[in-house]
């Protein structure tokens, strides 16, 4: 550990231990994730820690948040995921007192850290194995080898669950939710128009859309089909994202007769909220607690979203409806109404602080053996 001194104003006001976090993850691209990996920097610099993130692959999306946090970047710039082994030395080097992983791959990389590690499992259906080979491989020693991790922290209390019947340690074994910082996607009205105008929707028109990536877990197919069944004069149907299945979706879109609109990646999440009236999520499996939803409840926007992972925690406040059926989907959008008890809940349960401070005593607890 290195001797920091803070100066007046800082989390720490006198000289202190300073643990390094090394918080590994695949890529610093466009998603919830990486948008959690740069609260929790933030969080963890102000409480006087030193941290470093690195990515097996480069994407510098979130690198500049990150060096504006305070937080420092290290990318091996893994060519593929079979070229894994070559992150392993830079790890090494960096001599961190504890290693988080965000995905399997990372789980691997914090083991080989050198330095305590901590686990993460951002996934709620553990029984469903990725497609790449290489992933599947991780996901497997990742069971194989959970023991060996101090703390194996999900970020659902339904991935919680499944990780205990998998016989991870249950007294290892803890769920940190996802947090939201409401302020980053505040927009004016004007900034609704504009956006709007841009999309080509008209002022009295209903907006229902999801913005995710286009993937199978979020499932294009029921959201098509719900949408062929929910069409209305002036209501209008967007997906905001990028992913494999943008091909598909625009497919079936087309043969549904649905105007899809399908601008592609966000850049501006503020102003893409502002435009929509309901927000949705037709996810299939797999779920935590979707950071878009959490967004868009912070917002008070009207939500319909599917029971996977955590989401039944908010039937509160959003409406939840079975997973892969059309029907339901679209007859909760003809009932969807603002509610303004999102906000609370979100403020309530998915804190930035909440999630910062139990991710820092883990962490603290991972690196001191306590």
């Amino acid at each position: 550990m290195t001797l920091v001194v803070c100066g007046p104003g800082t989390a720490r006001q006198s000289m202190v231990a300073a643990v390094h976090v090394a918080l590994i993850l695949h890529a610093l691209g466009p998603g919830g994730t990486e948008r959690q990996m740069t609260y929790l920097v933030a969080g963890l610099v102000e409480r006087g820690e030193r941290v470093t993130v690195v990515e097996i692959r480069r994407a510098d999306h979130f690198a500049d948040a990150i060096r504006a946090a305070g937080g420092e970047v290290v990318s091996a710039e893994a060519r593929n995921r079979a070229d894994i082994a070559r992150v392993v030395r830079p790890i090494h080097a960096l001599r961190a007192d504890v290693a988080y992983g965000l995905n399997p791959e990372a789980n691997l990389l914090a083991l080989a850290s050198g330095a305590p590690a901590v686990f993460g499992v951002r996934t709620s259906d553990l029984a469903r194995l990725p497609k790449d080979a290489i992933a599947k491989v991780a996901m497997g020693l990742q069971h194989r080898l959970a023991r060996r991790a101090r703390f194996v922290v999900a970020n659902s209390h339904a991935a919680a669950r499944q990780l205990v019947a998998r016989g991870y340690p249950s007294d290892r074994v803890r769920s940190v939710l996802n947090a939201v910082e409401r302020q980053r996607f505040v927009a004016s009205p004007a900034d609704r128009d504009r956006r709007r105008a841009r999309l080509g929707i008209a002022a009295g028109d209903q907006l229902i859309a999801t913005v995710a990536r286009i993937d199978a877990q979020k499932d294009p197919e029921t959201f098509v089909r719900a949408a062929k069944v929910a069409t209305r004069p002036g209501r209008r149907f967007a997906w905001f994202g990028e992913g494999e299945l943008r091909p598909e979706l625009l497919r079936l879109a087309r043969e549904a007769g649905i105007d899809l609109i399908a601008p592609g990646a966000v850049h501006d999440l503020a102003s893409t909220y502002a435009a929509i009236d309901v927000f949705t999520l037709a996810s299939a499996w797999a779920e935590a607690f979707s950071n878009a939803f959490a967004e868009a409840l912070a917002l008070g926007l009207p939500c319909v979203v599917t029971e996977t992972g955590d989401h039944a925690l908010a039937a509160g406040v959003a409406t939840v409806v079975p997973p892969r059926n059309p029907q339901a989907l679209a007859a909760a959008w003809d009932t969807a109404a603002r509610n303004g008890g999102g906000p609370e809940w979100v403020r309530a349960n998915l804190g930035v602080d909440q999630m910062v401070s139990s991710t820092h005593e883990l962490l603290l607890e991972a690196a001191r053996g306590t």
